[in-house]
C-alpha cells in the first residue's frame, strides 16, 4: 500500500470526500467542457485569416474565485485552473491547413512598433518565473494592433516585505503553499515547548484586503479551523484567530452597502475585522499596522487588489482585453459581471 501524503491524512472532510467520491462527476464536467471549448478552437473561422500566437508566463490558467476554496480544501486544486495550452491548437491545422494556434511561455518586456516585434523572456516552473539571465526573445507581428491580454501583479510594491514574509493569492500554487503553512502553523502549536503567547502567534491567520477574495478567504479558513482542524489539535482550541484588515471603511466596498454591512456583522462573530488600517510594511512573522504596531502571525495572505504589469502606458495601438481595457473617467468594476459582458 502506497503511504498516504501529509494532504491526504490533514485536509478537511469535505477535502477528503471531493477527490475520491466526486472525482468521476468532476472529471465528466471537466471533459465536457474541455471538449465543447477544443472544438470552438479548432473549428474557428478566424484561423482562415489570421495567425494566433498565445503569449502566456503560466502553463495553466487559475480560476480565482476558486482558489480560496482549494486553499482551504473544500476540493481539489485542479478544479481551479484550467490548461493554457490545448489539443485543439494542434488540431487546428489540421482543419485550416495552417500552423494551428501556437503558445509561448514567456514574459512580454516591451514592444518595438517599429520593428514589429515583442521583446518576450522565458518563464518556467508553475509560476511562470521570468528567466532573466536567457536573452529576449523576438515575437514578430504583421500589423500594428495585436490582440493582447497583460497580466495583473498583486498590488503591494508600497509595502516593504510583503513579498519575503507573506502569501498570495492568484494562482494555485499560491492555494498550495497557503495551505502547507496553515497546517505547518497548527503542527507547531501543538508542540508543547512553544508558550501560550507564542501559540496565539503562530495560530493568528491574517488576511490583507477586504474584497471578494479576503473575505472567502476568510469565510473559508474559518470553517476549515472550526469545521476540522480543531477536531484535530484539539490543544489548540481558543487560540486559534483570523483577521482581516483592509484601508477602507467596510467589507466589500465596491458592492452595495447593504452586501457589505451583512458581511461585516456575520464575520464579528468569529473573524477579527479590522477596517480602516493602513498597513506599512511586513518582517517575519509580524506585521506594521500605522497607529498600532507590530501584529504578530502565523501566516499572512495579501489579497488587497491588483495592479496591471509594467507595459501598461507603452501599448499605444493594441487592443485590450479584459482586466486590462478600461475607459479613462468611467471605469467599471472588476466583478464578473462585467467579465461576461466584454467576453460577450
Amino acid at each position: 500500500m502506497a503511504p498516504k501524503t501529509r494532504s491526504q491524512t490533514s485536509t478537511p472532510s469535505k477535502s477528503s470526500k471531493s477527490p475520491a467520491a466526486s472525482s468521476k462527476p468532476t472529471t465528466s464536467l471537466n471533459s465536457q467542457h474541455n471538449q465543447r471549448s477544443n472544438k470552438l478552437l479548432s473549428t474557428s473561422s478566424l484561423l482562415k485569416t489570421h495567425d494566433i500566437i498565445v503569449l502566456s508566463p503560466s502553463r495553466t490558467m487559475s480560476l480565482t474565485p476558486l482558489l480560496a476554496s482549494a486553499a482551504c480544501g473544500i476540493f481539489d486544486f485542479r478544479v481551479a485552473e484550467e490548461p493554457v495550452r490545448r489539443i485543439s491548437m494542434v488540431n487546428a491545422a489540421t482543419h485550416h491547413g495552417s500552423d494551428g494556434i501556437k503558445k509561448y511561455q514567456v514574459w512580454v518586456d516591451s514592444v518595438d512598433f517599429n520593428a514589429r516585434l515583442l521583446k518576450c523572456r522565458p518563464a518556467e516552473d508553475a509560476t511562470g518565473t521570468r528567466r532573466t539571465k536567457d536573452p529576449c526573445m523576438p515575437v514578430p507581428f504583421p500589423i500594428p494592433k495585436i490582440p493582447k491580454e497583460t497580466r495583473t501583479r498583486s498590488q503591494h510594491v508600497q509595502h516593504a516585505g510583503v513579498e519575503q514574509h507573506g502569501h498570495f493569492m492568484k494562482s494555485v500554487s499560491d492555494a498550495m503553499s497557503v495551505r502547507e503553512k496553515i497546517l505547518d502553523c497548527f503542527e507547531l502549536a501543538s508542540l508543547p515547548h512553544y508558550s501560550t503567547s507564542q501559540k496565539r502567534t503562530l495560530l493568528h491567520f491574517i488576511i490583507v484586503g477586504g474584497g471578494p477574495t479576503g473575505v472567502e478567504l476568510a469565510a473559508e479558513l474559518d470553517e476549515l479551523i472550526h469545521g476540522h482542524l480543531l477536531s484535530i489539535y484539539p490543544e489548540c482550541r481558543d487560540l486559534v484567530s483570523v483577521s482581516v484588515y483592509d484601508v477602507a471603511d467596510r467589507m466589500l466596498g465596491m458592492f452595495g452597502e447593504k452586501l457589505s454591512e451583512y458581511a461585516m456583522e456575520k464575520f464579528r462573530r468569529d473573524v477579527n475585522v479590522c477596517m480602516g488600517r493602513h498597513i506599512e510594511g511586513f518582517e517575519e512573522g509580524k506585521m506594521i499596522v500605522k497607529g498600532i504596531g507590530e501584529v504578530g502571525f502565523g501566516v499572512a495572505v495579501w489579497a488587497a487588489g491588483n495592479k496591471i504589469c509594467g507595459l501598461r502606458g507603452v501599448l499605444g495601438g493594441v487592443y485590450a482585453l479584459g482586466d486590462a481595457a478600461s475607459i479613462d473617467g468611467n471605469e467599471l468594476p472588476a466583478t464578473a459581471e462585467v467579465a461576461v459582458q466584454k467576453a460577450k
